[in-house]
């Protein structure tokens, strides 16, 4: 792991939606799967909850990577 990806700032999927004028669950879904994003939790459901209980933290690179992904050029 790169150490300067876990000293860089992170934020948390409220602060990106409210950032990109987005839904919450649009940028949880835009992120659970990319390379680079803290995840925190148990994402499989444990005693009988229908979900497993998962935090994001997306770092800095990582959201930039992914606006200049999503970016129609």
């Amino acid at each position: 792991m790169d150490v300067s990806r876990a000293t860089e700032p992170h934020y948390s999927v409220a602060e990106v939606a409210e950032i990109w004028k987005l839904s919450p669950s649009a940028v949880r879904r835009l992120f659970q799967r990319e390379p680079g994003v803290l995840t925190i939790g148990e994402p499989r459901p444990k005693y009988g909850r229908r979900r497993g209980k998962v935090t994001l933290r997306i770092p800095r690179s990582v959201l930039e990577r992914v606006y200049r992904r999503q970016c129609v050029v």
